[in-house]
């Protein structure tokens, strides 16, 4: 049975039991919102960074449903929110995107360039 959402957008919705995507198919539990990870040298919360990862979430989407889940699951969480690490978080989570993005845009570029250098110049 489906539980009534807390707060939902497209593509997250809070629950009483945590987090989760609208179709539930990945879900994180309420108790498991404040987990970290060290990445260089600077501890942040892990699932903005993990799930930044992941080219079908939308980190605007998720970085709002996050917000509200600690809001919601204030009481279940065994730590306090740290409002300076959710910050650096999701700096951090969307800087590693728009790198993917640019590195990607690059290599495209960088096979635009060759292909008419190649043609411009053959070998042979």
């Amino acid at each position: 049975m489906a539980q009534k959402a807390l707060y939902k957008n497209h593509q997250w919705k809070v629950t009483r039991d945590g987090l989760s995507t609208i179709n539930a198919e990945y879900f994180i539990e309420a108790a498991r919102l404040l987990e970290t990870t060290e990445r260089n040298g600077e501890t942040l919360y892990d699932w903005p960074v993990h799930l930044a990862e992941k080219e079908w979430v939308d980190i605007v989407a998720f970085d709002r449903a996050f917000r509200m889940a600690l809001k919601h699951h204030a009481n279940k969480l065994g730590g306090k929110k740290n409002s300076m690490m959710l910050l650096a978080s999701f700096g951090f989570a969307c800087r590693e995107r728009l790198k993917d993005h640019i590195g990607e845009r690059r290599n495209v570029l960088e096979v635009i360039t060759a292909g008419h250098w190649a043609k411009d110049y053959p070998h042979g």
